[in-house]
């Protein structure tokens, strides 16, 4: 038994199921582990918006938009994680487009916010408009084809 109470083989089982599992991914394998993982925080923070909808956008857009926008994130972070890591890139094709809509819609929110409160909601702005690039720089890499060009078989 290791300290942590599991079986050795456990242990050396499960690190060789994870060593395949990163190597069924699609060079290069980091980015898109990065990319997997921002597609998942926008299917978090999707669920959580629909769940209970910030009450800045609900209050200033209105029900129907706010839960438009948060369907548009879990859209986003659903065919984002399902189409990163194996190279489907018509998914993937979908995902930046639904983020790429929600991000504006929050920002057009946040800027139309900003006259109205006393909060300097600019930082804000700015981490959205960040995470908005994210989705158009993933959007230019795949742009052209439906799925990730292979090599040929010699």
């Amino acid at each position: 038994m290791t300290r942590a109470g599991c079986p050795p083989d456990r242990v050396v089982a499960f690190s060789r199921w994870l060593v395949r599992w990163y190597y069924r991914v699609r060079e290069p394998r980091f980015e898109r582990l990065l990319m997997f993982l921002v597609y998942l925080l926008t299917l978090v923070m999707g669920a959580s918006a629909i769940h209970m909808p910030p009450n800045s956008i609900e209050g200033s857009v209105g029900t129907t938009l706010a839960y438009t926008w948060a369907s548009l994130l879990v859209v986003c972070g659903g065919f984002g994680a399902y189409g990163v890591l194996p190279g489907l890139w018509w998914a993937e094709r979908v995902a930046v487009k639904a983020g790429g809509t929600g991000a504006a819609i929050y920002a057009a929110v946040l800027v139309h916010l900003h006259g109205d409160v006393s909060n300097n909601l600019i930082p804000t702005f700015c981490a959205v408009s960040i995470a908005a690039l994210v989705f158009v720089g993933r959007a230019y890499k795949i742009r052209g084809v439906n799925y990730e060009p292979r090599p040929e078989k010699e």
